[in-house]
């Protein structure tokens, strides 16, 4: 989406958001039945709502951070509006939920349209805050897993310990021998199931090697017909090609963006976004040293030139220089009455 592109959907959107916010000023307060002012609270809330994306996503693209601070105090705005009009239907309906599908056809939206999405600077704008807490949960779950595999590990050891003493102490003869011979049955078992299984694969490989030889022939053609196939398609393209540079019936081909490729340019265009907000915030910080830097000396020499100027003017009319008070330039900022200017210029005169 181009800059200029923006521009023009964001006067298309500042427009539509005066003259919507004209018209609820100068719509009449009172309504003839419930289900009339209803309908007109769920069209605000359509309006607004669809106010919202585009705001959303011309936020989202633009670079400028002066442009991106006036449309974050929009969308602020507009977010609590949405959520005053939302109190105000559930109050209607006397539900959290509110159905649109009538005005969704008069407006041509669907029902997607029309839900709710909360804006991207939300998450965006808070992504270390959110990113230091995910942090700080996932230490105090890891520590609390640790805690519980500790526990785990020295109550099932206690555990082991028990039964084996139990065991030790009821265990027979006739008990280890029947146990033992079970254990050999199912070894044995268990291997008598293993060659078996090697012997089936065996007869199936060399029944497979047989049909491979029978139909080895028939492959080979197969393959050599689906290639010819592709091969002539190949060239037919080519000069179906040659024929459209021929007459220019060739467009200029557009460059598909893969989710890579997008991915990509919305990080840029954050790092952008991000890098500009800096440099704003470091903006009066920047000027005030830059003034300092250049402009101090020659405010200095002026400000020495006038005062030179200014005690050779006073010697040349009164034949000596002004005579400054005790304090001072001090006296020139005090907040004193006439009688105390007065007195203070007998004294000097």
């Amino acid at each position: 989406m181009s800059q200029k592109h923006l521009q023009t959907v964001w006067t298309g959107t500042q427009i539509k958001l005066s003259r919507l916010v004209t018209s609820e000023i100068s719509a009449s307060k009172g309504f003839d039945s419930k289900r009339q002012a209803n309908n007109y609270v769920r069209e605000l809330f359509i309006q607004y709502n669809d106010i919202m994306r585009k705001l959303d996503e011309i936020y989202e693209t633009l670079i400028h951070p002066q442009k991106r601070l006036i449309i974050r105090i929009l969308l602020d705005g507009i977010v609590g509006r949405l959520v005053e009009l939302k109190r105000e239907m559930i109050k209607f309906d006397n539900c959290e939920y509110t159905y649109f599908e009538d005005l969704a056809l008069d407006h041509n939206k669907t029902l997607d349209d029309l839900c709710i999405k909360i804006p991207r600077y939300f998450s965006q704008d808070r992504f270390k805050a959110v990113e230091q807490r995910n942090h700080t949960i996932e230490m105090i779950l890891n520590r609390l897993d640790h805690s519980k595999t500790n526990l785990s590990i020295r109550t099932s050891s206690k555990s082991l310990l028990i039964t084996k003493t139990n065991q030790a102490n009821v265990i027979t003869l006739a008990h280890a021998v029947r146990i033992l011979q079970a254990y050999e049955r199912a070894r044995q078992g268990r291997v008598h199931a293993y060659f078996m299984h090697r012997m089936k694969n065996e007869v199936k490989i060399t029944e497979t090697k047989l049909i491979n030889d029978n139909h080895l022939n028939n492959s080979c053609l197969i393959i050599q017909t689906i290639w010819r196939q592709k091969y002539a398609e190949k060239l037919f393209y080519e000069k179906k090609i040659e024929q459209q540079k021929l007459l220019g019936m060739i467009l200029p081909q557009r460059k598909v963006l893969t989710t890579d490729d997008s991915y990509e340019r919305d990080k840029k265009r954050r790092d952008l976004q991000l890098q500009h907000q800096q440099q704003l915030d470091e903006s009066p910080d920047y000027i005030k040293q830059k003034i300092r830097q250049y402009e101090e000396t020659e405010v200095k020499s002026r400000i020495e030139h006038v005062l030179i100027q200014w005690l050779l003017e006073s010697r040349q009319l009164y034949g000596q220089f002004p005579i400054y008070p005790s304090n001072g330039s001090d006296m020139l900022f005090k907040d004193i009455t006439l009688a105390e200017v007065q007195e203070f210029v007998n004294k000097v005169s």
